[in-house]
């Protein structure tokens, strides 16, 4: 397998989150699960690559994991390795509406983002 070719993986799946909008109550959680995958859209399951999220509009990341033991990366910090190709992100509304915009980005990987409504 190797790791993917550069430019044509993406850092989240298709299959990011199956849902698409949360409740504006500052306590609602989504959890949105991250792959890295190969151009045909297979997880790669010896990739490591750094993960960098951003997000925009009325939500923070409560926490980030990725199964590994061995993990010490900040749980809750913006950056955060795939473990055997895979990891989660959990986000929390806060007490207002609109659009949750998160990006994902690693070196040599394409960018991704989705979106979703805090209602």
């Amino acid at each position: 397998c190797g790791r993917p070719p550069i430019g044509r993986s993406t850092p989240i799946s298709s299959s990011t989150s199956r849902r698409r909008t949360i409740r504006a109550d500052g306590r609602e959680v989504c959890e949105i699960e991250f792959s890295v995958t190969d151009e045909k859209g297979i997880l790669v399951p010896d990739a490591d690559n750094r993960i960098a999220f951003t997000i925009s509009g009325p939500a923070k990341i409560l926490g980030i994991g990725n199964g590994d033991p061995a993990c010490h990366a900040d749980h809750q910090g913006t950056v955060y390795p795939v473990y055997a190709g895979r990891g989660l992100l959990i986000i929390q509304s806060q007490k207002e509406p609109g659009t949750i915009e998160i990006a994902a980005a690693a070196e040599g990987l394409r960018p991704t983002r989705i979106s979703l409504t805090a209602e």
